[in-house]
């Protein structure tokens, strides 16, 4: 597990709760906490890093770290199919914290059932598709 994933459990915090926080988005946090050395940290610009290195009062170095120990599976509040569903992915956790079907999200949404279980796959969501998820997520105190 990466400093970022390790960090936020440790203290607590869900992804929203962290977004609110820090002023970044749910869908930057979920990014660079699925962000390795093999995918790449040159993808996203430090502005994140600083800042979650600030709110947690932690070198960056600590935060890109990967050996942090993984939290055992008994201890996590959803269990999701890594076969179907990005764990990591916030809108999968909203789904799954609310009891939502793909097409009761879909509604809610406003956009078709396939394509909110395209995004549920994903371990981020899609560009196009962040800021009405980071409202939905954030935005109704959920």
């Amino acid at each position: 597990m990466n400093g970022i994933r390790y960090h936020r459990r440790k203290n607590g915090l869900n992804i929203c709760v962290l977004s609110k926080r820090t002023g970044l988005s749910p869908n930057t946090i979920a990014l660079i906490e699925n962000t390795t050395s093999k995918t790449g940290y040159s993808r996203i610009t430090p502005a994140p890093y600083i800042a979650l290195s600030d709110y947690f009062g932690v070198p960056i170095s600590l935060l890109i770290r990967e050996d942090y120990p993984e939290i055992p599976e008994s201890e996590r509040s959803i269990n999701i199919d890594a076969n179907s569903e990005s764990g990591y992915n916030p809108l999968v956790i909203f789904r799954h914290k609310n009891n939502l079907s793909y097409r009761k999200l879909s509604t809610i949404l406003g956009m078709s059932h396939e394509s909110v279980r395209q995004i549920c796959m994903t371990p981020e969501i899609p560009e196009k598709y962040a800021s009405t998820v980071d409202e939905l997520i954030c935005g109704n105190g959920a």
